[in-house]
């Protein structure tokens, strides 16, 4: 019995199992420098069954005749759908997809923005109806794209680590893409709150402003954002009192008043790492469609790497380049504030 046929099913459905197949196919891809023909055979011989499928149905072509036609499609949007949920621990878009409200890439929405009035008439009395405020939009569709490039040796000799190293490099891509897609579109229609000081008792005084001024229910879904600086500097401030004062924030992340905070310095378009900026944004007030991750690969292309530019194929490298095509739309027009000019805990260096 092969090893593929020995697998159990629990094995081949498991989450962990599906995640790491979408870095093995670009692997593949990767050894086969985008044959596809080329892929199909490295994957033939892999441990992945879905993957070698996907593989045979990318280099053969379909029919309409065939009962099992598009078949394949169902695999690869399983390995899309299993990668792009292992986002969430990576992607501030992706965490915030699980309180969005689900809806379809170009989809059109329609949601109330004032409910109606309740109305308690007497026996025979008239039934009042308010009126409801509608705002009327689609899901926008989005692409993020991002490049890596490795030696040749890693894909082709690295094993488990190399795969490990390849699939780290493409979700950390993936997600920095994706987010900062994200993150620039919501602060273009956001409030602005300037940072009014730089101890903790500022911040909270900015962060009650922020949250006033995102339209808001009981059903609300806060998130504060924040890049990496600021982070590390907020997190080891302390209080007149000498204790910290966000203790459930580390330089990775955390809660601030029991509302998530979620680090990233993809907010690159908007502000520059020396005027620091803070997203608030209801993510209940998005709708989201975390959509499908598509791959290919090269190791004949030249390529601009730190103003550098490098032939791969001299240099023995493989680039993979990964589109995105996902989509979002906020539901209300007030569902973010940015705080700018944040500079919270910024000492000369040395303690008081």
């Amino acid at each position: 019995m092969s090893r593929n046929s020995s697998q159990s099913l629990s094995e081949r459905t498991s989450p962990n199992l599906l995640a790491r197949e979408f870095p093995r196919w670009v692997s593949y891809l990767a050894m086969a420098r985008g044959v596809l023909v080329d892929a199909a055979m490295y994957a033939a011989e892999g441990e992945s069954p879905r993957v070698a499928r996907i593989a045979k149905a990318a280099a053969e072509a379909g029919t309409t005749i065939a009962p099992s036609w598009a078949a394949p499609l169902a695999d690869y949007q399983i390995l899309s759908g299993a990668y792009i949920e292992g986002l969430s621990h990576v992607g501030v878009f992706d965490r915030h997809a699980s309180d969005m409200v689900p809806a379809p890439t170009k989809t059109r929405l329609v949601a109330v923005t004032a409910g109606g009035d309740a109305d308690a008439p007497s026996e025979g009395g008239l039934k009042v109806i308010s009126s409801l405020g509608l705002t009327d939009g689609v899901v926008a569709a989005k692409t993020a794209h991002c490049e890596v490039v490795v030696s040749e040796e890693i894909v082709r000799g690295g094993g488990r680590a190399g795969l490990d190293l390849l699939d780290r490099e493409l979700r950390n891509a993936v997600a920095g893409a994706t987010d900062e897609i994200y993150l620039t579109t919501l602060a273009v229609d956001a409030a602005e709150i300037g940072a009014s000081g730089m101890d903790s008792e500022a911040f909270f005084y900015d962060l009650g402003l922020a949250l006033a001024a995102i339209e808001s229910g009981d059903s609300a879904r806060f998130h504060i954002v924040m890049p990496s600086g600021l982070a590390k500097a907020m997190s080891t401030m302390v209080d007149a009192s000498g204790q910290l004062a966000f203790p459930d924030l580390s330089p990775s992340g955390g809660q601030i008043a029991n509302i998530p905070v979620e680090v990233s310095d993809a907010l690159v378009t908007y502000a520059s790492p020396e005027i620091p900026a803070i997203v608030v944004v209801d993510a209940s007030q998005v709708a989201g469609d975390v959509g499908m991750v598509l791959a290919a690969s090269s190791g004949q292309a030249t390529v601009t790497i730190g103003g550098e530019t490098i032939s791969l194929f001299q240099k023995n490298l493989l680039a993979t380049r990964v589109e995105r095509h996902f989509g979002f739309e906020a539901l209300r027009p007030a569902i973010a504030a940015v705080i700018t000019g944040a500079a919270y805990g910024e000492t000369d260096g040395s303690p008081s």
